[in-house]
């Protein structure tokens, strides 16, 4: 029996060791790799065991992720094709008008000039008419149609004469209009007004 006891405590000694080998290996194993595949510990724990991982449950696979489609709605960006086909909006639709572009006759300026006289009477008179007009618009080339009323106040209000001139404006440019006119009376009294009878448009869409 006393010969037995040194044998026991040396096979214990053995198995222990055994033992603390066995889970140095495992555990530096483990460390490895972690370190090289970056797994977590609790699946390469798993993976020795046998266990599958959660990532690898077709169950979990199967569920709708919070990043997918479903039930969303499609988001409004219109585009249009270049050349030759006309462009369709995807999501959204544009509404489109015809709108005058911005424009002004301004600087207007009337000389009257009596051409006879009689003592203090003027048998003929002159008005000379000038304005402007703007074309405001930076994109649109178009023509302007303008027409000049004249007016002898002795006779009302109503124009006793008219001219209409035409004229094609660059974009944020302007032309010069100018007519003349007379009239023979008793001591007249003219003037002018002009008016717009045609601007160009343009397409504007929202």
């Amino acid at each position: 029996m006393q010969e037995e006891a040194p044998k026991k405590h040396y096979a214990r000694t053995i198995l222990i060791t055994l033992i603390a080998v066995v889970i140095v290996v495992i555990v530096g194993t483990i460390i490895y790799i972690w370190q090289t595949t970056g797994a977590p510990p609790i699946e390469i724990v798993n993976s020795f065991l046998g266990n599958p991982s959660n990532s690898n449950n077709p169950t979990n696979n199967n569920l709708p992720s919070n990043n997918s489609n479903m039930g969303s709605s499609p988001t409004g960006s219109s585009g249009s094709s270049g050349g030759g086909g006309g462009g369709s909006s995807s999501g959204s639709s544009s509404i489109c008008y015809n709108i005058k572009v911005s424009y002004s006759i301004e600087k207007i300026v009337k000389e009257v000039t009596c051409l006879q006289e009689s003592g203090s009477d003027c048998l003929e008179q002159k008005i000379n008419c000038t304005a402007q007009i703007h074309n405001f618009d930076d994109e649109i080339t178009g023509d302007f149609d303008v027409k000049i009323d004249f007016i002898d106040r002795t006779q009302g209000g109503d124009p006793i004469s008219s001219k209409t001139d035409s004229f094609t404006i660059e974009p944020l440019n302007f032309s010069i209009i100018q007519e003349v006119y007379s009239i023979q009376g008793q001591n007249p009294d003219l003037d002018c007004a002009f008016s717009t009878l045609s601007a160009p448009s343009k397409e504007v869409c929202y």
